[in-house]
């Protein structure tokens, strides 16, 4: 009994130690992406008011199929991704399932886990994921110790560099930049019109209300 204790304690230990070499999620902004949103960044979850993007990979290049006001978190194929804009161009992040646990960095994805949300869209079946060797490698080795490799899988990272490939290939800064410039015109109108309505409905009770004097 002691010897599986330390051989599980050794295990633990040569776990963190591959976990150590994972690196840190990448903060590089692509000199496209400055020139078209100078203070935006990639962010692991939707943050603020916004627009949710479907975007699907076409031919070898992904091409936004549609944009909209209100979340959704569903998928026709694996071969689409749904990302997040913020209004004010200040962030782009995926908007996986809400229902699914992450940290918003990194995921384990086991073949248990993946059997019954399958059809969750989530980091574990985005392509905006990386796998972390390391953590992967040593986790493994510990969940085959104690688990008979029921709980083995891949660890998965949140991948910025992914993210940003999607965006410049499908020009979606662009497409949301229309989007919002329609609305801004069309809110432009709105309130013309309002104000043209209420100034013909003043006139008309001015009007009314001095043949009633008369």
């Amino acid at each position: 009994m002691k010897k599986i204790t330390m051989t599980i304690a050794a295990l633990i230990l040569l776990a963190v130690s591959l976990s150590g070499c994972v690196s840190n999620p990448s903060t590089y902004i692509d000199p496209v992406i400055q020139a078209q949103a100078p203070q935006l960044i990639i962010a692991s979850k939707p943050v603020g008011k916004g627009y949710y993007a479907l975007l699907e990979k076409v031919g070898g290049h992904w091409k936004v199929v549609i944009v909209q006001s209100t979340p959704f978190h569903d998928r026709d194929n694996d071969e689409q991704e749904i990302l997040f804009v913020n209004r004010g161009l200040r962030s782009i992040a995926p908007s996986f399932d809400p229902r699914m646990f992450t940290t918003g960095e990194g995921a384990g994805c086991t073949p248990m886990a993946q059997l019954f949300v399958r059809n969750r869209y989530w980091l574990c079946n985005s392509y905006f994921s990386s796998i972390r060797i390391g953590t992967t490698v040593g986790g493994n080795i510990v969940s085959c110790a104690l688990t008979f490799c029921l709980a083995a899988g891949t660890n998965v990272e949140f991948d910025r560099d992914k993210v940003q490939e999607v965006v410049i290939d499908s020009d979606l800064i662009n497409v949301v930049k229309k989007r919002i410039a329609q609305e801004d015109h069309n809110s432009v109108a709105l309130k013309l019109f309002t104000d043209a309505y209420r100034d013909n409905i003043r006139q008309i009770r001015e009007i009314q209300g001095e043949s009633a004097q008369k």
